[in-house]
């Protein structure tokens, strides 16, 4: 009997957690889903100016390597005189040692230099061309050409199952694949497709496990659905953009001036939807379950984000309209993200 109750105890506490909460802000219509169109910024005194603390490149480098302004100054001067010479010599080593010469990068500490990689005799093959004490040699062991060798069946595997893409380091002597999956869902594929192990210059980055749902049980009640991309989120060329996403009746919308109802919005992986500490209706990052922006403030987003899978995207249609969406992303307050980057419009 006392475990009766324990259980029937725990099983109530569970009920009374997921039971839908007051939304500041809001209106519930008689369908029991809410509406919000406008509600005040999100909240900005935790926030830590991210404002450049220098003026120009020579306080940059000075600041990224440690230096005094009197060394930077120096040391980028030598670098723009230099960089002609390094650029001629890396043409002519393209040319006559296409097998062997792997490319290049300029190092900063302790002193400056250009570290030029080889794959046999670096040292005895960088005399052959050049003696500048700011040439330095290492070795490699793959070209570019070996590397995309190497790589290219796994490359299209991977295309072909949306894995994502592909960044060369030949003077690292690897490959980097982003996998906009789990590892363990990854190692799941490669088991069903019967891929084998992966070639020792790849090196995969597997998508991190999400702390928070997509869809606080608390919120869900006054939502007709939520979607979001079926997959991690993984380096792409973006813009900025801007807006206010709303709450209408239960569906999420992007506000657009003249029109009553705008496009539906979906969202990156990475963000779900649940509440702030003050009680608003808030798009929520699931890595660390921090509240990224209010329902009804405006946004800062990163544009534009076209995706092909989303999880939750037919149940909205369904029950919003199928008309078109907007996909916002990883959105971020627009106040807070002004209050980062201070002047930014």
């Amino acid at each position: 009997m006392k475990r009766l109750s324990i259980l029937v105890l725990l099983a109530t506490a569970n009920v009374a957690a997921a039971a839908p909460v007051v939304l500041k802000g809001a209106k519930v219509g008689a369908s029991g889903f809410a509406t919000i169109r406008v509600v005040p910024p999100s909240p900005t005194a935790d926030v830590k100016s991210q404002r450049p603390s220098y003026n120009g490149p020579v306080e940059y480098y000075a600041q990224e390597e440690g230096l005094t302004i009197a060394e930077a100054s120096k040391r980028l001067s030598e670098q723009w005189t230099i960089q002609p010479i390094f650029e001629r010599l890396e043409e002519r080593l393209r040319k006559l040692e296409p097998d062997n010469y792997v490319s290049a990068r300029i190092t900063h500490q302790p002193d400056w230099s250009y570290t030029l990689y080889f794959k046999r005799d670096p040292e005895g093959t960088l005399r052959k061309y050049h003696v500048n004490p700011r040439f330095k040699a290492a070795k490699a062991d793959y070209t570019v050409a070996e590397l995309q060798t190497i790589t290219a069946e796994w490359g299209r595997r991977f295309a072909k199952a949306r894995l994502g893409g592909v960044m060369m380091f030949p003077f690292e002597n690897r490959v980097e694949m982003t996998v906009p999956v789990t590892e363990p869902e990854f190692r799941a594929i490669a088991k069903r497709e019967n891929w084998g192990e992966v070639p020792a210059p790849i090196r995969l980055s597997f998508a991190r496990e999400l702390a928070v749902p997509r869809v606080d049980p608390r919120v869900a009640p006054y939502l007709r659905g939520f979607a979001s991309e079926s997959l991690a989120t993984t380096t792409q060329m973006e813009m900025g953009a801007r807006g206010r996403v709303v709450l209408d009746d239960g569906c999420l919308r992007l506000a657009v001036k003249g029109r009553t109802k705008g496009p539906l919005v979906v969202f990156h992986q990475e963000t779900g939807i649940g509440l702030d500490a003050q009680g608003y209706l808030a798009a929520i990052d699931r890595r660390s379950g921090r509240a990224v922006g209010r329902i009804g403030e405006e946004w800062s987003w990163a544009a534009r984000n076209p995706g092909t899978e989303f999880d939750g995207l037919d149940a909205l249609k369904a029950a919003c309209g199928a008309g078109p969406i907007e996909n916002v992303g990883n959105p971020e307050s627009d106040a807070r993200f002004k209050a980062r980057y201070p002047g930014a419009r």
